[in-house]
């Protein structure tokens, strides 16, 4: 191994040209304190704007520094998975550029994975305390809460970008050619050893994830890695079957026997019910179908307009 691996620190941008100097600012930081080869590879996730020709200006004072222009926006997830793709020393650092995540914890990632080497393939970054709105915390939450009862895959809550990662665990993790990606799961299914160290996020007060957003990948993500809401249909349609078969025979004994029927209203109830019902399961079997859709298609994730 060598005494020094070197690193390459991977983050996207998007309208981020109020962080991209103060970024690499604390990245060379942390970097001198290493004194190890290095590289910053900044993806332009979609319309250039000042940041871009701010990332160029760094590239002619600093040739260790790149910059992958997509032809559009792929998406956060797309954009990052660009960089780690280009990367090409021995470990590998990803980290949000709106300083959320602190550059700092580049140096003590890099001190733990090098002092653990031989035993530890990936440090990933957890969040110490969540401070954005409850309803962001709330959601956060529940949904790894959701997500672990649902998948076979459990994967740790909380988890952030900032992580780093030797080349041998990024040529596994980049073996899974999926379209519809959920990164925190496939990081965790790709197996390895995998630390996790506590990192104190910064919250700016705004997001650019919407709750529509959120509910939108919350699905993604467990219908990309489960069968189970397929299996819990098919329980909840026989236990439907079965209840409304007693329930008939019920009102048919009744009607014969007891000359009573329970009328109008109890039927529509049922009506709505299993009609509601009936919708739900063909909304999520058209969420898996779709889902097969995308996959088979075999699109790029992304499109690479340029890298300076």
């Amino acid at each position: 191994m060598n005494l020094t691996p070197s690193i390459s620190v991977v983050t996207s941008i998007y309208y981020s040209k109020d962080y991209i100097t103060p970024f690499y600012n604390r990245v060379i930081q942390e970097i001198n304190k290493l004194g190890c080869k290095y590289e910053i590879i900044f993806v332009q996730d979609g319309p250039t704007d000042a940041g871009h020709e701010m990332v160029k200006d760094l590239i002619k004072s600093d040739k260790n520094v790149s910059l992958i222009e997509l032809t559009k926006n792929f998406g956060h997830q797309a954009a990052m998975l660009a960089g780690i793709q280009s990367a090409k020393l021995d470990t590998i650092f990803t980290i949000d550029v709106d300083l959320e995540e602190p550059p700092e914890c580049i140096s003590r990632f890099y001190k733990h994975l090098l002092a653990n080497w031989d035993e530890v393939d990936t440090v990933v970054g957890i969040l110490e305390k969540r401070e954005s709105s409850s309803i962001a915390r709330l959601s956060g939450k529940w949904f790894y809460k959701l997500f672990n009862k649902l998948s076979d895959t459990e994967i740790q809550p909380n988890q952030l970008w900032a992580r780093i990662m030797k080349k041998e665990f990024v040529n596994a993790f980049l073996e899974y050619n999926e379209y519809l990606r959920f990164t925190a799961g496939l990081f965790s299914i790709a197996g390895f050893v995998q630390v996790y160290l506590p990192v104190q996020k910064s919250y700016k007060g705004t997001s650019s994830y919407s709750m529509l957003k959120r509910i939108t990948s919350g699905v993604d993500a467990v219908t990309s890695f489960s069968v189970k809401p397929l299996k819990f249909l098919f329980f909840i349609g026989l236990i439907s079957f079965i209840v409304s078969f007693f329930v008939g025979a019920i009102l048919v004994f009744s009607k014969i026997f007891i000359d009573y029927y329970s009328g109008w209203l109890s039927i529509l109830t049922l009506l709505i019910f299993f009609g509601s019902l009936n919708m739900m399961a063909t909304g999520l079997v058209g969420i898996y179908v779709s889902s097969v859709y995308m996959e088979v298609k075999n699109r790029p994730r992304f499109l690479i307009r340029k890298i300076w």
